[in-house]
């Protein structure tokens, strides 16, 4: 019997930027004849979801043959939105955000590459913080202070790779994040990100980057991340 687990994957393999939609979950359940899927309230991710939801109820046919109901519930969040994906994994993973350093804000072919922070997902909320704390400070400090990594310019193998290392070090995963104004754009970086994964990077074959290089999760515009906000602190202090 398929599990709620079967049917967002398979809406990530069918309908990818759907499936980024999903990561931002507050709350699915099989109750009755119905699957209830909650997404935070005014967001873009609801949107893509109420606009999907014929597609959505075809998926889950194939999944519950007897048949299961979509309901789009919503619920009011404050503060920044929580990728579910993420919060789920140990406590010990990494994140990865990152923006390119020149261009549009998807356009990642730019001959200066990209700017990126890592950081550990306990001290992601300590760089909240501190982000708070100091709206002015200069970013470079403040993700040293939270144990991150920043790369100032560097491919997405680059990255990858800084992220293999640092997952390696502490046996962990790291899930990657960066905006998504463009969709088709931003699903040719997903597939790319996943061909690095499949084939390896810098030496660092496919088994070990496998296991330890997580999925790219999509920040929509308009909505606040202190990853990217970071990023775009690092643009206009350069």
């Amino acid at each position: 019997m398929p599990v709620l687990a079967d049917f967002v994957n398979l809406v990530n393999l069918r309908a990818p930027l759907l499936g980024k939609a999903l990561d931002y979950l507050l709350a699915a359940e099989l109750k009755g004849e119905e699957l209830l899927l909650t997404l935070p309230a005014a967001s873009r991710a609801l949107e893509l979801a109420t606009s999907g939801r014929q597609l959505l109820q075809q998926l889950a046919g194939e999944c519950w043959p007897a048949g299961r109901r979509v309901v789009l519930q919503s619920r009011e969040v404050a503060g920044e939105l929580r990728l579910l994906p993420v919060e789920s994994s140990k406590y010990w993973n990494d994140i990865a955000f990152f923006l390119p350093l020149e261009g549009g804000c998807d356009d990642y072919a730019g001959q200066r590459g990209l700017a990126a922070v890592i950081v550990a997902k306990p001290d992601y909320e300590r760089l909240k913080q501190a982000l708070a704390a100091e709206p002015a400070a200069e970013p470079g400090p403040l993700v040293a202070e939270c144990g991150g990594e920043l790369l100032l310019s560097a491919t997405l193998a680059q990255l990858a790779a800084a992220a293999v290392r640092r997952a390696r070090q502490k046996r962990g995963y790291c899930h990657f994040v960066s905006l998504c104004a463009e969709p088709d754009r931003f699903l040719q970086l997903d597939y790319l990100l996943y061909r690095l994964k499949e084939f390896g990077v810098a030496g660092l074959g496919p088994f070990l980057c496998r296991g330890v290089l997580g999925r790219l999760h999509a920040v929509f515009p308009g909505q606040f991340c202190a990853g990217l906000t970071v990023l775009h602190r690092l643009a206009a202090h350069r």
